[in-house]
């Protein structure tokens, strides 16, 4: 037997960490000394440990570990697959916000005024009704992907095609990052979808670059709402008119942002 010292040395895990680990029952010690409280490990466990600290290196949750270690080959292989699909999207992200980056340091080089700001062009129009397809629950912005893909597979199954650009609604007051009331959609030609988009006055914006900086292009939607005399009148949403799958760098992602709107009284 180990005893949690020696395991410490062995996995190169604190034993602080090693009795959360015991707490939470991510992994147990093979045996507890009745009279020191002293834990044990077996030989094999120092595997265990490995592959625990190799789901921390990979970015998995201590759950998400503890369902990996649970999983049988096929379920660990799709764990996997999600996990680097998850990595991909933060590489993205941090190239994206690399080039930001450098984009503020010119425009700071060159003294220009509001040089954390994206340049936006906010116009208001009667954006005309179109049939959507969607999918409306609570979701993080990270569970996009998966939803998009629940949705194609519905359409599959009752052979509808899509008609437009992806696209996000957002009906929740307040936004939250982790959990939020979202419906995703796809436009549809008319009697094929579950619900509409547009058919009323919006205020639009184009956003240019990686989603991560998306809540500038609605900061300035909201801004130019409160100066010009408008409110909001109904949910916000955003269609994807390029993306990653045009097979551009994120620079060039283009999303259009609509807020319905009406005059104030």
């Amino acid at each position: 037997m180990i005893s949690i010292g020696k395991m410490s040395v062995a996995a190169q895990t604190s034993v602080k960490t090693l009795r959360y680990y015991d707490r939470i029952g991510l992994l147990k010690p093979a045996a507890v000394d009745r009279d020191s409280k002293y834990r044990y490990y077996t030989a094999d466990q120092i595997g265990t440990m490995n592959l625990i600290n190799r789901c921390k290196r990979f970015g998995f949750s201590l759950q998400e570990t503890a369902k990996y270690l649970q999983a049988d080959s096929q379920q660990r292989n799709e764990l996997l697959a999600r996990q680097h699909q998850i990595l991909e999207e933060r590489i993205i992200e941090m190239e994206t916000a690399l080039r930001d980056m450098e984009t503020v340091q010119e425009r700071l080089i060159h003294k220009e005024e509001n040089a954390f700001m994206q340049d936006y062009t906010v116009t208001a129009i009667e954006l005309p009704k179109q049939e959507i397809f969607g999918c409306r629950t609570m979701m993080g912005v990270g569970d996009f992907g998966e939803a998009f893909g629940h949705l194609f597979e519905e359409m599959s199954r009752k052979n509808i095609r899509p008609a437009g650009c992806n696209g996000a609604r957002y009906y929740d007051a307040e936004f939250d990052h982790d959990r939020s009331d979202i419906e995703v959609f796809v436009p549809v030609a008319a009697g094929c979808g579950n619900g509409f988009i547009g058919g009323c006055l919006v205020a639009k914006t184009l956003h240019k670059g990686g989603y991560s900086s998306l809540n500038e292009g609605y900061a300035a939607l909201v801004k130019w709402i409160e100066e010009n005399g408008y409110e909001a009148a109904g949910a916000p949403f955003e269609i994807y008119t390029r993306t990653g799958y045009d097979r551009i760098s994120p620079a060039e992602w283009e999303t259009e942002i609509f807020f319905p709107i009406a005059k104030k009284d």
